[in-house]
This record gives structure tokens, sequence and C-alpha cells, in this order.
């Protein structure tokens, strides 16, 4: 009989963390000069994907993973499925909304940009204020936590009031646009939980979502779905969850069979064949790629091809990890990393805050001055990239353990 699979692997927080730090290096490198077409998104109409094409996915694919060992954990402890749902529901709304301010954020302007960056970080210390964890007094001193909370919604609902956009000023001016990456994040997790949990967590359940969600993309790019009201309405999530769900999905069917498996060498052949059927399904949709472009390999149109390569790949990549990690036992010099990808929302809210903070100290220093002067060629910039990209991925460890961690 198998040994009993552990609730943790300690593989899947490093696989996290590394992911954190790539995607710090590659959003780092932009608007550096002569970086090389595969640390670029490939642009659109481009039949192929790029390192950097794969950073985003490789995230979703981890989130699908680490699903049957917390969400399913939950469902197996007899969890009603009331309070399941309502954590779902919870979640997904914190992720979505965090994804939307921060487009917003980023797409504000004015004449004034002193009060346009300023408006930029104080936004994001209100979301900060507002799913910052709070261990420290969440017991002893709950009514602070839900001081502080309202305080940090009420002034967010302030700022949005007087939220300096493109489009407007206030309300008029907000906008979903592509959802932020948060955002994405957060209806990709509900369009796989309705699959997850709707599928009592059966292996063919995940699979058949995710080869739906597949096939909706492909109805989508056909026009199919074009006649239903509200379709095109820049509101509609349902066109940017399809295929991250689908990626997530896969991640979890991979992290459903973790989960009931503890021998290593079923995990590494199962994984190994898994990443295999993803990957020829990927080069029999690819095949077709001269007669449409939902076959080609694009992250921008979120083909099912693209979808499929890239889960594909983050499976191989895991398992790296866990031979390293939890197989061989080699964790001397990942604490750090597995600590950042416990703390991952920190990152995501931390570094565009700190980034705006040098915006503002470049415009206080005068005319010349910005980010992106210094080390503008490749190698410099790469340098640069990496030693930001270690320092804040580092920093995120650094403050979880500290107590200063944002969790939904």
């Amino acid at each position: 009989m198998a040994p009993a699979a552990p609730d943790r692997l300690h593989s899947l927080d490093v696989f996290r963390g590394a992911i954190v730090l790539a995607m710090l290096f590659v959003n780092d490198l932009d608007g550096v000069r002569g970086v090389p077409w595969w640390l670029r998104h490939a642009p659109i109409g481009a039949d192929y994907m790029s390192f950097t094409d794969l950073v985003f996915p490789a995230f979703l694919f981890m989130v699908g993973m680490a699903m049957p060992f917390a969400l399913g954990r939950r469902l197996e402890g007899g969890a009603p499925a009331g309070p399941v749902w309502r954590h779902v529901l919870a979640r997904t709304a914190g992720l979505v909304a965090i994804g939307f301010v921060m487009v917003n954020s980023e797409s504000a302007a004015g004449e004034r940009p002193l009060l346009v960056g300023l408006w930029q970080l104080a936004t994001f210390a209100c979301l900060i204020l507002l799913w910052h964890r709070y261990a420290a007094w969440r017991v002893s001193r709950p009514g602070r936590v839900r001081a502080l909370r309202s305080a940090g919604a009420i002034l967010l609902a302030m700022l949005l009031a007087c939220h300096p956009g493109r489009r407007g000023i206030g309300f008029a001016g907000l906008a979903p646009s592509w959802w932020g990456i948060i955002g994405l994040i957060g209806w990709a997790y509900l369009g796989a939980c309705l699959v997850y949990i709707r599928g009592r967590r059966r292996m063919e359940a995940l699979l058949g979502g995710m080869a739906l969600w597949l096939v909706f993309i492909l109805a989508m790019k056909a026009g199919a779905l074009n006649g239903w009201p509200l379709w095109r309405s820049p509101w509609n999530p349902v066109p940017a969850m399809a295929p991250h769900a689908a990626l997530v999905l896969a991640g979890a069917a991979l992290g459903t069979f973790l989960r009931g498996e503890a021998r290593p060498m079923a995990r590494v052949r199962w994984t190994v064949g898994f990443a295999a059927a993803l990957y020829v399904a990927s080069w029999c949709l690819h095949a077709a790629a001269a007669w449409h472009s939902v076959f080609t390999l694009s992250k921008i149109l979120g083909t099912p091809a693209w979808c499929l390569r890239s889960a594909a790949y983050s499976a191989l990549l895991w398992l790296g990890i866990y031979l390293m990690v939890d197989v061989a036992g080699r964790r001397k010099g990942t604490g750090w990393l597995g600590a950042a990808g416990s703390n991952a929302l920190w990152v995501y809210l931390i570094v565009p805050m700190a980034f705006v903070a040098v915006d503002l100290l470049c415009l206080a220093l005068g005319p010349g001055w910005a980010w992106n002067h210094l080390a503008p060629g490749f190698p410099s910039g790469a340098l640069r990239a990496a030693v930001v990209a270690v320092a804040f991925t580092w920093l995120a460890g650094v403050s979880l353990r500290r107590g200063f961690a944002l969790k939904l």
C-alpha cells in the first residue's frame, strides 16, 4: 500500500518563489534596449512563445497545483459547500478588486505628474491596509484590525472618487481594461473552482473542464458568442477567464494526483507522462496554425496551443524542483524562495509601489532622470533586473518572517 501523501510539498513554495523571481526579472527588462527575443513577450501575430511568455502561465499552473492541498483539504474535511463557496468568492472578489484598482492606477494621468504619483502611492497603501494579514493582532486585537481595514476601504473609495483617469475624473473614468495580473488570477481561480468543486475533485472532471475551457476559446475566436447580449462589454470577464482557468485546471490535475500518491517515482512517471500528453495535444493544435491564428502559439491571444504548451513546460519545471527539494532533500539556499512564494501578493503590491516612488524621486531630481537611464543596454540592464528581482524576492521572505504579509 502506498504511503499517505503529505499535506505540504516544499517544492510548491519554492516553485512559486522562483516564478516570482522570474516575473520581477522579466518585468524590469521592459524598456531595456537590445533584449534578446526569448526574453521579450512575443508580439501580436507572432507564432511562438518566449521564456517571458511562460512566467505568468507557470504561476497559474502553480495556483492549480496548490488547490488540492488547500481547498481540497477543506472539502475532504467535510466542510459544507456554503462556507467553501463563500471563501472562493471572497478570494476571487479580493483578487479582482486589487487587479481592478491597480490597472486603473497604472492608467492614471494628469497635468501634474507629482499629484498623480502621490495618488498612486496612496491607493497602494489603502490596498495594503485592506489585505494585510495582521497576524499579531488578528486574535488579540480584532477591533483594531477591523478599524484599519475599514479605514483602508473608506480611503480607497475616496481616492477612486477623484481618480485622474484618461477617460474622465472619478468613478466615470474607471474601467477594467485587461483586469491586471492579479485580477486575471482571480477570474482564473473562480473559473477553475467552478469545475474543481462541482466535479468533486475527480481527475476526469478536471481534465474535462480544462478541455471545455479550451473549446470555449475556439468558439470565442470563431465568433460563435458575439450575438450574446453584453458579450463585447469590457466588463465581461469570460474571455479573460477561459485560457487562464484552463491552466489552473491543468495544475489542479497534477496536484490531485500528487495529493493521493506519495511514492516519488510514481510522481515522476505521472508528471512526465502528463507533460508529454499536454505537449502532444499542443503540437496537434499547432499543426493547424496556417489555417487560423487561434491555433498558433500566442500568449496575447490566449490560444489553446499556448495554454497546453505552457502547462507542459510548467509541469517539468516543477518536477525539477521537486526532485531537488523534496526527493534529494537539498533545501539549503531555497528557504528565501519558499518564503517569498508564501508572500507573493506582497510582491505584486509592493514592487509597483516602489517603482512609483522611484519615478517621483526622478521627477524631483529634474529632467534627464529616469529608472531606465540606469543601465539602459542589455548586458547591464539584465544585471540591474537581476539585482532588483533578487532584492525584492528576498525582502518578501523577510517581510513574511517579520509579520508583514498580505493574504486574502
